[in-house]
C-alpha cells in the first residue's frame, strides 16, 4: 500500500495499514 504521501514515511510499516484504514493524508 503504497498510496500514501511522504507523511507515511515518518510512519512504521505497521501503520501502514492503519494509515489506510484512517485515510491519513497529510
Amino acid at each position: 500500500m503504497k498510496t500514501v504521501p511522504c507523511a507515511h514515511s515518518q510512519l512504521p510499516r505497521v501503520s501502514d495499514d492503519m494509515v489506510t484504514s484512517k485515510g491519513f493524508r497529510t
